[in-house]
């Protein structure tokens, strides 16, 4: 793939997360303040407790992906077709038992959650509106995958823009005029569902190739489904269990509004993670065609040049986050949920390193040793839950916040930088030297910066702080451009449209 077509598909995703980011950073606020804090916990919780169904996809989906990504560097369309046939059927199945498990729900919530006797009523409706919504997302989320299979990004975010700007839309228009929890469940089977739905029709009209019959069910591509499906599904697990175990632990240990504060130092948090998975998602694919090709020195090179994106974006949250994140919920949320700033400082440290692995775990998972990856974040996942249990009752909100980035550090940051290492050949000093100590040097002065400017005065309006933002942002940019190594890319770029001789342009 071309550096254009990859700087491409990363302008696509980032845009797609941007979209996704303004829409819950203005959404969250007029939420909180219609709905009030009790009532928006428990939206928090019928997306927590629902969110753990779709599981029941059985990590197909994921492995729909690379396995399409695979026969597609082989141009295998036989096993393309049973792959995507196959996969429909699975997928059509697990739906069913997503929404019956739904139903389920309704007879355990109300005994875990103290809810308002004049929101019980609402809160059934919107559990059965969420079953409906995974009935028809998980088969059509298999074309989701597909159009990630074929790298087109471009695609996969124009629908996504859309349809977060109609949930922005339906949320402002509909809650504002009274709508409660029922609006939110509806507004959410409108725009997810009619988003897959969308996905399907293009996927299905961009690939010629695809032939939709059940004479393509083959039990050698659920055999082959099923096999990377279990760990896929196991590093579902984890990351579902992972943002939603935390608000279901503090509804249940320290109340319902406890949520609210919780749930906004997180959600910054994953805002962040986001980010730095629509840089670097477009990296797996590539990273299964290096594999399936036996291009070791381009697999070497997508880790080393790749890492130190990725380490930087990290640095680049934790800083602005600890610096800035006070003010930031205070201007965004209110002044009464600053305190969650504390929360926001403990949950972005813990996760800086297992964030900056988003190129390793693109490795890993291209070289299709998903096996690792499953038990290691399960491991995780179940030391994160035992410990926020044992800890929330001593230090409540920063218990919860500590058991579940403890673990992760260690787990998903520490070990799997060394796998990848492994894997790609890199010693320990290597990835020092080439990716780490350029990277914490360069960022080291720019974060002084911003600590000593809001130390001298705090920031006090939304213009004030995009301003600091900016600043801190031409400045960090600035210096990490040449730990990057983007002047030496651009020079070799601006060589050769001269017509400088190949010594020159690489110069």
């Amino acid at each position: 793939m071309s550096v254009k077509r990859i700087a491409g598909n990363v302008v696509w995703n980032c845009a797609g997360m941007a979209a996704n980011l303004m829409a819950g950073f203005v959404v969250v606020p007029f939420l909180v303040r219609h709905l009030g804090q009790t009532v928006y916990g428990l939206w928090i919780l019928v997306a927590s407790f629902t969110n753990y169904f779709s599981l029941l996809d059985l990590g197909i989906r994921a492995a729909v992906g690379r396995h399409i990504a695979y026969h597609k560097a082989k141009n295998d369309v036989e096993g393309f077709n049973a792959t995507v046939n196959t996969a429909m059927l699975i997928l059509g199945a697990c739906g069913v038992l997503a929404l019956l498990a739904t139903m389920g729900v309704m007879l355990i919530f109300f005994r875990l959650y103290a809810v308002p006797p004049e929101q019980a009523a609402a809160v059934r409706i919107a559990l059965v509106l969420v079953g409906v919504n995974l009935l028809l997302w998980l088969p059509l989320n298999m074309f989701d995958a597909m159009l990630w299979a074929m790298q087109r990004f471009d695609l996969i975010n124009i629908v996504d823009i859309s349809g977060a700007l109609l949930r922005v839309a339906l949320i402002f228009w509909w809650v504002g005029r009274g709508g409660g929890l029922v609006a939110l469940a509806v507004i959410q089977l409108l725009s997810l569902a009619g988003m897959q739905a969308i996905k399907a029709a293009v996927a299905i009209r961009l690939d010629r190739t695809l032939r939709i019959s059940f004479r393509h069910i083959t039990k050698i591509a659920a055999r082959g489904l099923a096999g990377m499906g279990f760990w896929n599904l196991m590093l579902a697990a984890a990351d579902i269990i992972g943002g939603e175990a935390p608000p279901m632990i503090v509804g249940a240990r320290l109340g319902v509004p406890m949520v609210t504060p919780y749930s906004i130092a997180a959600r910054l948090v994953a805002y962040g993670r986001d980010f730095l998975v629509a840089s670097t998602g477009v990296l797996t694919p590539m990273a299964i065609a290096n594999h399936a090709e036996e291009k070791h020195a381009n697999q070497r090179t997508l880790f080393i040049e790749g890492s130190k994106f990725c380490l930087a974006m990290a640095v680049l949250c934790v800083v602005a986050f600890v610096v800035l994140g006070k003010t930031i919920i205070g201007l965004w949320v209110g002044p009464s949920l600053e305190n969650s700033s504390r929360l926001l400082v403990i949950l972005v440290i813990g996760e800086a390193l297992p964030m900056s692995q988003w190129v390793a775990y693109s490795i890993i998972l291209g070289q299709y040793h998903h096996r690792i990856l499953g038990q290691i974040n399960l491991l995780d996942i179940c030391l994160s839950v035992c410990l926020a249990l044992l800890l929330v009752g001593h230090w409540g909100l920063v218990g919860v916040c500590i058991g579940f980035v403890l673990p992760g550090m260690f787990l998903r940051g520490i070990f799997q930088l060394v796998f990848a290492c492994r894997l790609v050949n890199v010693s320990a000093g290597e990835y020092f030297r080439r990716v780490a100590a350029p990277v914490l040097t360069a960022a080291l002065l720019p974060a002084i910066g911003l600590a000593l400017l809001s130390r001298w005065r705090r920031p006090e309006s939304w213009l004030e702080l995009f301003l600091y933002g900016g600043l801190f942002g031409v400045a960090y940019m600035a210096v990490m451009a040449p730990a990057l190594g983007y002047h030496t890319a651009v020079r070799r770029h601006l060589a050769l449209r001269s017509g400088a001789p190949p010594e020159v342009a690489g110069a």
